[in-house]
């Protein structure tokens, strides 16, 4: 999923569940990402529906 994030650049939780191609629950991979976010290997922007993942290297947001 960190892959996805970085390769595809600003990208929602919807679009990184999709690419997974594994069963998992939306709201697990939305606390999968808050804390990879928490860790700074990614970077959030947005609110609610509309938060994208980005690599914090990318710098827009």
């Amino acid at each position: 999923m960190l892959e996805i994030v970085r390769s595809e650049g600003p990208v929602g939780a919807p679009a990184v569940l999709t690419q997974l191609g594994e069963p998992l629950a939306l709201r697990s991979l939305q606390r999968i990402l808050r804390e990879l976010q928490r860790a700074g290997l990614v970077a959030a922007s947005g609110k609610g529906r509309a938060t994208t993942y980005r690599s914090p290297e990318s710098g827009s947001g």
